[in-house]
């Protein structure tokens, strides 16, 4: 780090290749550090098994604008965990899809200051379920939202990466390996650039790729709000009112048809809700109970 005067960390990877011939097996560790320069472009330094390291300077502005938040999110090398970020590495022996070929693990300076890692094989984009750390804390990546235990845990997982006040959309998925994902703007100077997580079971995806990658669209909500103001019970409550309804001759609204709830902030520190239903017929007899607003409790 000294040689190449490395003074900001925003991104780490470590990776460990395995060859299979039928005349040998090999294998090597690599480890690439990414900042910003002064000119806010992207800088690669890669230390090979050789110890020597080489630098590339990223010169695509496309590529340059997307990642421009690392300019705001990075750290210096001394307090990055370097050696436990090693130890992460998948071993060579683990059952996961491609981990016999080539295993990762990642370190990413997050919004808050907050640092993330994770595990992956084979190049994915995917993070392992259960592997996602931020600040040594476990993260639990497959909510049920209807366990307000496990919301609870959430919502101060969503502040320790994106930061309080910051998310402007959640997506909660009620049936079991729905997709769960949240949007922040976690740059008010910045309202473009856009963070999310998204994880559904079969896919894992950390924020950070492509985060600023395209301009605020008309209809995309810009309101933020503090999840971990709102009661943790809040799916279940709003499935349970629902649940209800039902009336003599009626059976009510189809719990189970439920896909997700979305919920977004408004003007004056609400949080909005909508239905998002397979039943055709719910959408049409119930349409006045499947969007509402919350109240904060705190």
């Amino acid at each position: 780090m000294a040689e190449k005067n490395i003074t900001t960390v925003a991104e780490v990877e470590v990776s460990h290749f395995s060859v299979h011939h039928f005349l040998y097996s090999s294998s090597s560790y690599s480890l690439s550090v990414y900042t910003v320069d002064s000119s806010a472009r992207e800088v690669e330094y890669s230390i090979g098994y050789d110890g020597e390291i080489s630098e590339r300077v990223d010169d695509d502005d496309e590529r340059n604008a997307d990642m421009r938040w690392h300019a705001k999110a990075n750290l210096s090398p001394d307090q990055i965990d370097f050696d436990g970020l090693v130890a992460r590495v998948p071993a060579k022996d683990d059952p996961r899809p491609g981990c016999d070929d080539s295993r990762y693990a990642w370190l990413r300076v997050m919004p808050t200051g907050k640092t993330a890692s994770w595990t992956t094989c084979s190049s994915s984009f995917d993070y392992h379920e259960g592997s996602l750390v931020v600040d040594g804390k476990p993260v639990n990546d497959q909510v049920d939202p209807t366990d307000p235990a496990q919301v609870a845990s959430m919502m101060e997982s969503y502040n320790d990466i994106f930061g309080a006040g910051t998310l402007v959309q959640w997506n909660a998925g009620v049936k079991k390996r729905e997709a769960t994902y949240v949007t922040a703007i976690p740059f008010p100077d910045d309202p473009d650039c856009r963070m999310g997580i998204f994880s559904s079971g079969r896919h894992n995806a950390m924020p950070g790729v492509g985060a600023c990658d395209a301009p605020l669209l008309n209809d995309e909500p810009t309101i933020p709000f503090d999840l971990s103001r709102f009661s943790p019970s809040l799916v279940s409550d709003i499935l349970g009112s629902l649940g209800s309804l039902g009336s003599l001759g009626s059976l009510g609204v189809q719990v189970s048809a439920i896909d997700e709830l979305i919920f977004t902030g408004t003007p004056d520190g609400k949080l909005s809700w909508k239905v998002s239903t397979m039943n055709i017929g719910d959408q049409l007899d119930y349409r006045e109970h499947m969007y509402g607003v919350l109240e904060p409790i705190k």
